[in-house]
Parts: structure tokens; sequence; C-alpha cells
């Protein structure tokens, strides 16, 4: 059985966005703690979402601008797919739409994250490549991160 959802990710608001986000990737005992980057209302960042036709965010990312070896670049932050709805392909389609979002409308051409450990297959099945050791980011776990190239 599908799920009947906008056939295309889209651009989204932060408003849209943030309890999804905090719904997925905070555990219920670290939700108070909220879960907002400093970058999340510049005009630069770029949040994308695929929504229920009741507008309903299912997935969800975030790109801020930043760098990667002293070049411009994209960090993805608060990726997060509704438990619901996952290993639908969202991620995949929500990652290309976001991927020639940055192709057609900005000269960066890299991206990088911090990857949690267990998302690292499904970023490295999309083209993402590990650069660093494993580390622990508070309330959040064990990370690595990763990079992309969209050269």
């Amino acid at each position: 059985m599908t799920t009947p959802f906008l056939s295309t990710p889209t651009l989204a608001t932060f408003e849209e966005i943030y309890d999804l986000r905090l719904f997925v990737l905070r555990a219920p005992e670290h939700r108070a703690l909220g879960l907002t980057f400093p970058e999340d209302h510049l005009p630069t960042t770029l949040h994308f979402a695929t929504f229920l036709p009741n507008r309903t965010p299912i997935a969800c990312l975030t790109l801020l601008v930043s760098s990667l070896d002293d070049a411009p670049a994209y960090q993805l932050r608060g990726m997060a797919v509704h438990p619901d709805h996952q290993r639908k392909q969202l991620g995949h389609s929500l990652l290309t739409t976001a991927y020639h979002h940055v192709q057609n409308h900005t000269p960066i051409r890299q991206l990088w994250c911090n990857a949690r450990t267990p998302a690292c297959r499904f970023y490295a099945s999309q083209g993402w490549q590990i650069f660093s050791e494993e580390f622990t980011i508070p309330h959040a776990g064990p990370h690595f991160k990763m990079r992309k190239s969209l050269a």
C-alpha cells in the first residue's frame, strides 16, 4: 500500500517542518531541549519537505550555508522521515530534490553533514562518503561526518 503524498518534495518553511524534525530526531526525554539551529531563519537557509495532501509534513531536511575544505558548501541538518513513512523512498526523493535545487539555483557544489551512525548506510547509498572518525553528539548519539559533491 502506498501513501498518498505530494509527488515531489518542495521548499518549505521552518515552521512547517519543525514539529516533524523534533519528533523524529529527539528522544521524548530530550524534546524539551528543542531542535532549532541558529541559521534556521536566515534567507540563505533552505528547508525542504514532502507533505501529505492535507499539508502535514512527513519528510524534511534543512540546508545551511557553510564551508568545507575552505570552499562554500551546504551543511545538511535535520533530515527526518516520520516513522510511519520510512522505507518508502521519501528520503531519496527529498535529497534528489534538494540536489537539483542547489545545482539550479546556487553556485554551491558541496554538501556535508554529521550523519547519525545508523543512517550512514542510507547516505552512502546516495553517494555520500565518510570523512571522519565516529564521534558523539550529546542527546543525539554517535555520528560520522559525510560529504557529497554535486559537481
